[in-house]
């Protein structure tokens, strides 16, 4: 994104606060699209070659994205979905990144398939099929800490144990969700 500001024409700093704020606001493909043809200056035709995806979703990926940063510049909500060719692709690059997600998450041990639902956001997908892979006491632990905001001091109370058990697992269970796949995103990103 500092790509996206250091070559932007002089503006004001509320208004480059604004793009940016913009552009963190698009849908990942959206985003990813938008800045790879303005920022990076991809081609259509490449974009859509290493994405696997039409020309024409591409290309609706820019207008998206054009319309939705006008939206939010004036101060107006954009309206309506993806349009349809946008929409088809992200719902083909969706299905591959959570076969990527699948194949992550049994290696890491998931023995069950990750409940997958087009309502769903991917991420808490995978962040509670992680929860399923921790040991529960660690799971347990990691659960206090970042759900009910605790402190070590409190867990290890709840839990019964020495603060620096409580440590230990906190740190397990870090690690656990530190060798999560990436998000789709950066998926995105790196294909």
């Amino acid at each position: 994104m500092n790509r996206v500001m250091a070559d932007a024409p002089d503006h004001d700093a509320a208004t480059l606060v604004a793009l940016e704020t913009a552009v963190d606001a698009l849908p990942p493909l959206t985003r990813v699209l938008f800045l790879l043809l303005r920022v990076d200056d991809a081609s259509y035709d490449d974009l859509a070659r290493r994405f696997s995806i039409e020309s024409a979703a591409v290309e609706s990926g820019l207008a998206d994205g054009l319309y939705r940063l006008c939206c939010t510049l004036d101060g107006d909500t954009a309206m309506g979905a993806m349009p349809g060719p946008l929409a088809e692709a992200n719902a083909i690059l969706r299905r591959r990144y959570r076969r990527y997600c699948q194949d992550w998450l049994q290696a890491l041990g998931l023995a069950q398939p990750a409940p997958w639902n087009d309502d769903d956001d991917n991420d808490a997908v995978v962040m509670r099929a992680i929860l399923q892979i921790m040991p529960p006491a660690v799971r347990e632990a990691f659960i206090l800490s970042r759900a009910e905001d605790l402190t070590s001091a409190q867990i290890a109370k709840r839990m019964g144990t020495f603060r620096w058990v409580v440590r230990w697992l906190l740190l397990h269970g870090m690690c656990h969700v530190a060798r999560r796949p990436m998000s789709f995103e950066r998926w995105l990103r790196d294909i």
